[in-house]
């Protein structure tokens, strides 16, 4: 089995204070799969968003990717300079036990 080395990294795309919008170039076939990096643009501040953002579900399972909201809301928009990069995190875990 092999594993895919296509690129699962999107961005560097700067916040302007009022844009919710990230593109992703890639393929998502799960919400739980799909990471944000927010940070300062000088890397400073980076922090790994997991959750309190949505993607629509037709962009589930698109070759090209799609786009998330971030942050939803009531929340503020990111202030302006923030740095967003949407990124792919699967784990990588066989469930199935194959035997000999």
């Amino acid at each position: 089995m092999t594993v895919t080395s296509t690129n699962a990294l999107s961005g560097p795309h700067i916040a302007d204070g009022t844009n919710r919008s990230w593109p992703f170039n890639f393929k998502l076939l799960n919400v739980a799969h799909l990471q944000l990096q927010v940070s300062d643009p000088d890397g400073s501040n980076l922090q790994i968003i997991s959750t309190g953002f949505t993607v629509d579900p037709a962009y589930i399972g698109n070759d090209a990717g799609g786009y998330v909201t971030y942050p939803v809301l009531p929340a503020l928009p990111l202030v302006a300079g923030k740095v967003v990069r949407p990124f792919r995190s699967v784990d990588y875990t066989q469930p199935n036990k194959i035997g000999n």
